[in-house]
């Protein structure tokens, strides 16, 4: 499974951090964001999509921004929001058919099963 991070307007809009990294590369206590989300999901993250400033960054150990690829992908994926502060591991994902995932009925991420194409308008 590729993890995607995923920034969205209100991370965006956390400046000036959101100016210098992708949000999940903050510290949240003694983890990163990213880190948490790896934890909670089982996977690690391949990428962060965010916002085109930051196309360039690049720090040892953490994934670089890559571009949302929205076409039908040869592996799962799960594009999860950088704000989401994983603390347990999430629910069972579906295997066959893209799902949102959702935290306290706020929007938390997208789960897209390879060979699938990401839903127009969710990302």
């Amino acid at each position: 499974m590729d993890l995607l991070l995923y920034d969205d307007e209100v991370a965006r809009g956390w400046r000036p951090f959101a100016l210098t990294r992708p949000i999940g590369e903050l510290m949240f206590g003694a983890y990163t964001l990213r880190a948490r989300a790896a934890r909670a999901t089982g996977g690690e993250a391949v990428g962060h999509i965010t916002s085109s400033v930051l196309a360039g960054f690049d720090e040892p150990g953490a994934p670089p921004v890559v571009e949302a690829d929205l076409g039908a992908g040869d592996r799962n994926r799960l594009f999860l929001s950088s704000r989401v502060v994983a603390g347990a591991p999430l629910p069972a994902l579906p295997h066959e058919t893209p799902a949102l995932l959702q935290v306290e009925g706020q929007w938390a991420g997208l789960w897209v099963p390879s060979g699938t194409p990401v839903p127009q308008g969710l990302l």
